[in-house]
């Protein structure tokens, strides 16, 4: 679902410079309303990042996994 949200946004920007003879008010006004994929985007990654880091939300940070994540 990310993806077609993505691909809906670059279809948005791309239909007003490279696809001049596009006119997606003749059949559907789903082109013009690419900006609003932006929007879901964003809400459905946020979604995705809750739930791969749901369990490590809750769990208290100790030294050693502190000491885990640095970058050497």
């Amino acid at each position: 679902m990310r993806g077609i949200a993505a691909l809906w946004v670059v279809l948005y920007h791309y239909s007003f410079t490279h696809f001049p003879n596009l006119h997606p008010e003749h059949s559907t006004r789903l082109v013009e309303k690419g900006y609003l994929a932006v929007d879901l985007f964003f809400m459905l990654s946020g979604f995705v990042l809750t739930h791969v880091y749901h369990g490590s939300f809750g769990r208290p940070r100790t030294s050693s996994s502190a000491a885990d994540t640095r970058i050497s």
